[in-house]
């Protein structure tokens, strides 16, 4: 592979998986897993997303679920990668963050038994007593990294953003929904500058974050009876989503809880809203179905919400091209939905909504599939779902061949399915909850290339599919296989890195048909 194409690729993937102040669902330059220049966000208010790795120069950090650690490798010399130091924790680690010569490592008492990791899909909550420990490890050395200090916060984690010089941290247990701010300007004095709490009335669906350099919107998906400004006389039948509005414009990290206001409907991940603070919408998609409820269809929703203090619903319209819906995904003034239906099964309907005048949303057009879209990645005229090639239509990490599609949305009255391959067995899935699906799915597109890590729960084993990204097709080439649990595919230098909870794996994909493995390191 020429030296251009892999900076192209590596440029790529950090746009390919991070995401602007304003809206989380354009792709910008600090990726989630690969650490900021520097790394250091004190520089204005940028925001920066964990994962469950960071690539720092020639470093990798790696949160090892299996061991309940940090596992450092040097990979100055990807056909030789070295595992250079650790630090052992309790409990289930889940997502770091590397600032200059500290890294952030946030622990959860509470282990991934729920739903085979897929956190917040079975209506599981973690129970009182739980908690999420934030560490600071020192790894100037990374051969000995020093643990700096610990904050131990209530609740099971969910989610976090860095934000300037400041960690929120958003945690749950079975009656309470915890955010706090954690000032990390000085990782030898890091301490906990504030916290709100909320109640959390076991929402059946889960809690889901949307945050901006000034605001965090939580929202938490079930019933009536979950939400905490509805009157006593509540159903289980009745599917809400309570969205609670938090600012956090102060650079020193007080947070000041808004008026909680309500959706009908539930909101099924991250992706299902969008929130923009220079003109104070909210826009989300909200499915009629919940655990307690099969009706099926949805609406997309707007709401003016310029301060915290209250949001007005400016627009709501419903929509009946598909129930059961499976992804969304929000980019400008267009929200793209995907759905599958109940009566008839495969194919079902990808809609095209425009909402330019937030008032009236309009669906503009729609296209079947074949199968179920679980993920959906718009690309300026384009789009790429990932998804199921089942037909009968199970939705997120359900039972068929892998699927990755390709649309043409540049009409949106008219869009076009232009291309799709099917991949793995019958029982393939992606070690990614919904929400995080855009750090494991990885679209590099001036590369040309999409990679998938996945799964094969039948045979313990997995890889790495590589797709080429054409005009307007897509192209089927080689996959790396891998044992264990693998998790994220990523460039290395000119080569691509991937680990699971047992491997370090590097792949020469010089000739795409065969990627080869150069080497691999023992993480266990």
């Amino acid at each position: 592979m020429s030296n251009a194409l892999s900076c192209r690729l590596l440029c790529c993937t950090l746009a390919a998986a991070a995401f602007t102040a304003c809206s989380e669902t354009t792709a910008t330059l600090a990726g989630p897993g690969v650490a900021p220049p520097g790394g250091n966000a004190s520089a204005g208010r940028g925001i920066q997303e964990a994962d469950i790795y960071k690539l720092a120069g020639n470093t990798l950090y790696i949160l090892n679920a299996t061991l309940r650690g940090l596992q450092i490798v040097d990979v100055t010399s990807p056909q030789s990668p070295k595992l250079t130091g650790t630090v052992l924790v309790t409990g289930s680690p889940r997502q770091i963050y590397i600032e200059g010569t500290t890294a952030y490592v946030l622990v959860s008492g509470s282990f991934d038994y729920d739903c085979s990791g897929y956190h917040g899909i079975c209506g599981w909550e973690a129970p009182s007593g739980v908690s999420t420990l934030v560490l600071a490890v020192d790894v100037t050395n990374p051969a000995a990294p020093e643990v700096l200090g610990q904050l131990r916060i209530d609740g099971d984690l969910q989610d976090s953003r860095i934000v300037g010089n400041i960690l929120y941290v958003i945690s749950d247990t079975d009656s309470l929904t915890y955010v706090a701010s954690i000032d990390v300007s000085n990782s030898k004095s890091f301490t906990k500058v504030d916290e709100l709490d909320f109640r959390f009335d076991q929402w059946d669906v889960g809690v889901f974050a949307n945050v901006t350099e000034s605001r965090i919107i939580i929202a938490g998906s079930g019933d009536t009876c979950d939400a905490e400004n509805t009157t006593s006389d509540c159903s289980e039948t009745t599917s809400v989503t309570q969205f609670t509005p938090i600012d956090i414009t102060s650079p020193q990290g007080k947070l000041v809880q808004g008026a909680p206001f309500i959706g009908s409907g539930i909101v099924m991940d991250r992706w299902a809203m969008d929130f923009n603070p220079t003109s104070g919408i909210l826009r989300a998609v909200l499915s009629s179905d919940s655990p307690h409820v099969s009706s099926g269809g949805g609406t997309l929703t707007t709401w003016s919400a310029p301060t915290i203090h209250g949001a007005t619903q400016l627009g709501s319209l419903s929509f009946v091209v598909g129930d059961n819906i499976t992804a969304a995904a929000f980019d400008g003034s267009r929200a793209y939905v995907s759905s599958a239906l109940a009566t008839t099964g495969c194919p079902a309907p990808l809609a095209v909504f425009d909402t330019s005048n937030p008032a009236q949303p309009t669906q503009l057009g729609s296209v079947s599939v074949t199968g179920a879209l679980d993920f959906l990645y718009p690309i300026g005229e384009q789009l790429v779902s990932m998804g199921h090639a089942d037909s009968n239509c199970v939705a997120f990490q359900g039972t068929g061949q892998l699927a990755v599609s390709l649309f043409d949305v540049s009409h949106g009255a008219k869009p076009t399915l232009l291309s799709t391959v099917s991949f793995g067995t019958q029982d393939a899935a992606v070690a990614a909850s919904r929400s995080d699906l855009r750090k494991a799915f990885l679209v590099l597109q001036q590369a040309g290339l999409i990679l998938v890590p996945f799964q094969s729960a039948s045979m313990g084993v997995g890889g790495t599919q590589l797709i080429d990204l054409g005009a307007s097709a897509l192209t089927l080439r080689g996959v790396a296989p891998h044992m264990g649990l693998l998790e994220r595919a990523f460039p290395v230098q000119k080569d691509l890195g991937a680990f699971s909870d047992q491997n370090f794996q590097v792949i020469d994909i010089t000739n795409r048909d065969t990627p080869a493995t150069l080497a691999q390191l023992k993480l266990l």
